[in-house]
C-alpha cells in the first residue's frame, strides 16, 4: 500500500463466522483487506461476494502454521494499518 490515506488490515480466519464479520465491519469502516484462512474454497467465494458488493479486498488463502505462507501475508501487508486475527 503506497498510499498513506489509504486504511488498509490484514484478516485471518475470515472465510466466515466470527472472521467473515470482522472483514464485513473493517469494510463498512472504509478499510482494503487482506483476508487469509486455510479453507481456501470457502475464502474466495467470501471475498469474492464482497468485492462483487464494490469492496476491495485481497483473498490469500494458507496455513499460519507455514513460515512461507506467514511471510508471503507480511510481504502483501507492506503498509499495514491493523491486523486482525481469528483463529480457528
Amino acid at each position: 500500500m503506497t498510499d498513506p490515506e489509504k486504511k488498509s488490515v490484514v484478516v485471518t480466519g475470515a472465510a466466515g463466522g466470527m472472521g467473515q464479520a470482522i472483514c464485513k465491519k473493517f469494510v463498512a469502516n472504509g478499510y482494503f483487506f487482506i483476508a487469509g484462512d486455510a479453507n481456501a474454497a470457502r475464502l474466495i467465494d467470501s471475498i469474492g461476494e464482497l468485492n462483487r458488493s464494490g469492496q476491495n479486498a485481497v483473498a490469500k488463502p494458507g496455513d499460519l502454521r507455514s513460515k512461507a505462507y506467514c511471510e508471503d501475508l507480511i510481504d502483501e501487508a507492506i503498509g499495514l494499518t491493523r491486523a486482525a486475527g481469528r483463529p480457528g
